[in-house]
């Protein structure tokens, strides 16, 4: 709790930026609505508990639904979604596939975080990783403490300097079909994070 505090009173600018905090075990909690207050999201961290059972995946389709896919007008946004979990899943009616898909439809990058210690390579690390690689985030695998607070600081870093890159598609079909995109990096020491696709319109 104490570096996710941390993250959002670095993060989180007056009058610039907004978020929320969400509990999840058996089913999901708002524990403090969108708000530029970095008083209320740290009390909204703080009333976050822990409980049996794990729904990940009704979770992240719920606050990619309900809470990032809102239409903002004209006005730039970038939405994220920082997700700290085993990656393990016992009680969602949603499927990874699904989530998958609602968090690209909502334009949602998600960055996972995993609270396993093992130092083993499970299934749960491997469902962070994807739904991180599908949405143009990055999944962070720490051991230690310390290691959070990197893992927090790194999403802080690329939060502040992505870079926007904007083309016309060949296909200008509104059918709502998911179009793959793929963006490379001539120099081979340069690795490249970016969405997968998109989906078109449907008219």
């Amino acid at each position: 709790q104490e570096a996710a505090v941390s993250f959002l009173q670095q993060t989180v600018r007056r009058d610039f930026d907004q978020a929320f905090v969400m509990g999840f075990n058996g089913q999901s909690t708002v524990t403090q609505d969108f708000t530029d207050s970095p008083a209320l999201l740290e009390a909204g961290v703080q009333r976050l508990q822990n409980g049996g059972g794990t729904a990940l995946y009704d979770a992240i389709y719920r606050a990619c639904q309900s809470k990032l896919a809102k239409d903002q007008g004209n006005r730039p946004v970038r939405r994220a979604l920082i997700v700290v979990s085993d990656g393990e899943d016992n009680q969602s009616d949603m499927s990874e596939g699904r989530v998958i898909e609602i968090a690209q439809r909502a334009e949602v990058i998600i960055y996972a975080i995993s609270t396993d210690d093992s130092g083993l390579i499970l299934r749960g690390d491997r469902v962070l990783e994807q739904l991180a690689d599908a949405t143009g985030g990055r999944a962070f695998f720490p051991f230690k403490m310390k290691d959070i607070k990197n893992s927090f600081a790194a999403i802080e870093d690329e939060l502040r300097s992505q870079y926007i890159i904007s083309y016309h598609p060949a296909n200008f079909e509104a059918d709502g079909r998911y179009r793959p995109i793929e963006i490379t990096a001539l120099r081979k020491d340069l690795q490249v994070r970016a969405r997968k696709g998109y989906y078109a319109p449907r008219q």
